[in-house]
């Protein structure tokens, strides 16, 4: 009997436990959400394109993180549109540290994502500073090392992949 309960427990709560953990999930392991006073410094990107047509930003709750978590890996499909390194794409989120802020664009609710390289050994930005959790990192060119993107929330899609200037 002892064994038939050890069998029926891992037959049913296992793939419970597991519910939610989609191939697409990803948890970044530095990420911030920027306060929307900020919102026009964070989009005013030196050498890549952002979104236009802002009507507003709004506080992201938590439940938008974890939707934006649950469809991370979403991001590896999509080729950059805007400028710079058209048609490239994202290899290893791993790399990155992520700062989102809420914009609201035609109506719809999505998050901004800033990206900036985060190795531990060979920081371009010092990952260990709080100053990167509150104020927007704005660089110009360095290419691959720095891209922004859209995640539309009600629709759980990635737009507008855009990485820095090269020079």
């Amino acid at each position: 009997m002892y064994i038939f309960r050890r069998i029926f427990f891992l037959i049913i709560f296992i793939p419970l436990i597991s519910f939610g953990q989609s191939k697409y999930s990803f948890n970044p392991k530095y990420k911030s959400i920027i306060s929307l006073e900020k919102g026009n410094i964070l989009l005013n990107q030196c050498s890549r394109s952002t979104p236009e047509n802002i009507e507003n930003y709004f506080n992201l709750s938590k439940s938008d993180i974890i939707v934006l978590q649950e469809n991370f890996k979403k991001i590896y499909k999509l080729k950059s549109s805007g400028c710079c390194l058209r048609k490239h794409k994202i290899d290893d989120l791993n790399q990155f540290a992520f700062q989102f802020i809420g914009v609201i664009i035609k109506g719809e609710k999505h998050i901004y994502i800033n990206a900036f390289y985060s190795d531990e050994e060979g920081n371009l930005i010092d990952i260990n500073s709080e100053e990167w959790k509150t104020k927007p990192i704005i660089v110009c060119d360095g290419g691959t090392y720095y891209w922004g993107a859209l995640f539309n929330l009600e629709r759980k899609k990635f737009t507008q992949l855009s990485f820095n200037g090269v020079g």
